[in-house]
């Protein structure tokens, strides 16, 4: 269980620690579910029988954790872990199907055998990661909820917070699982939306300023690469300043754009080959 006296990480808040007027202006969802899927990756890594099979099988999906972080893994990993088009099913399904069998050894005529056995560990872990990926739908969804869905949500994260106690009792509540059951479901009831009102939207800038910042690295590390990086940045983002689109390529018969249109110069295309034979 997690110590009383360790005081939890703080919200995205705009204020002064200790005032009573804080104001809550985000949660930091994405901080969030790395976390969460960290901890869940390594608790099916824990219970593997075959620690090398994990580890080539979170290569081959591209899902391996990043050591210079302290292993753990990055936002895009986390939503390839737990989101797909159906009728696929989610990567965490191979995952946790490591898991699904033990090895078991038993003692027959003086002589030590091993078995494998159903695991019952697996179905545990299978739960909490189909709860964790339908409250990762809901929470990271850029838009307002309705009434159902923020019923749902608040569900789906305290169940998940419920069942990981009960499952794994020995595994101690981290800050980021004590946020994602209570306090994701409390600020989804106050603004109807969660995803709206996170950090994805300043990491997302962040990755950007990173890349523009390579773009300009041959002026060295002087202000003036920063300054470039920051005005690149503004004309990406003014709404007064129109997005750049190269022209596109025209029908030499009716002269209207090829791109997206290739059905409607079927004709163009008949009566060229006619006038070419």
């Amino acid at each position: 269980m997690r110590d009383a006296s360790r005081p939890l990480p703080p919200l995205i808040t705009y204020g002064m620690p200790g005032l009573a007027r804080n104001v809550t202006l985000g949660m930091p969802v994405l901080h969030i579910s790395i976390g969460l899927a960290t901890k869940l990756l390594k608790l099916v890594r824990s219970f593997a029988p075959n620690a090398t099979a994990f580890t080539q099988l979170l290569a081959d999906l591209r899902l391996s954790f990043y050591k210079y972080h302290g292993e753990t893994l990055i936002g895009p990993q986390v939503h390839r872990l737990l989101t797909c088009k159906p009728p696929l099913l989610p990567l965490y399904h191979q995952v946790c199907a490591l898991v699904q069998q033990t090895r078991q050894s038993s003692c027959m005529d003086g002589k030590l055998k091993l078995t494998m056995a159903p695991n019952p560990v697996y179905p545990q872990l299978l739960e909490l990661f189909d709860l964790f990926a339908s409250a990762y739908s809901l929470y990271t969804a850029a838009r307002f909820l309705s009434d159902a869905e923020v019923e749902q949500l608040c569900t789906l994260c305290r169940t998940f917070g419920v069942q990981f106690h009960t499952h794994l009792p020995e595994e101690s509540i981290t800050p980021k699982l004590h946020m994602l059951a209570i306090h994701i479901p409390a600020f989804a009831r106050e603004h109807r939306t969660v995803g709206l009102l996170s950090e994805q939207t300043g990491e997302a800038m962040h990755a950007q300023v990173n890349r523009l910042l390579r773009d300009y690295a041959g002026m060295g590390d002087g202000p003036s690469k920063y300054i470039q990086a920051f005005r690149a940045l503004c004309r990406m983002h003014d709404p007064a300043i129109p997005a750049f689109e190269p022209p596109g390529r025209l029908c030499g018969k009716c002269g209207q754009p090829l791109k997206g249109n290739k059905p409607a110069h079927a004709r163009c295309r008949a009566i060229r080959a006619i006038h070419t034979h």
